[in-house]
């Protein structure tokens, strides 16, 4: 049922994406990246100092 959130109000909402959403295969390409272009430099302990 709708209700009305006063103006000084916030809701504050979590959702779970699901596992084949665009959200969550673009993280998982950028992970992937990232892994990669670590094992390229020779980081293979996941610090990047």
């Amino acid at each position: 049922e709708p209700v009305d959130i006063p103006a000084d109000s916030f809701v504050s909402v979590r959702v779970e994406m699901p596992e084949n959403s665009i959200w969550n295969k673009k993280q998982e390409a950028t992970r992937i990246a990232m892994e990669e272009a670590r094992m390229k430099e020779g980081r293979t302990d996941g610090n990047n100092v």
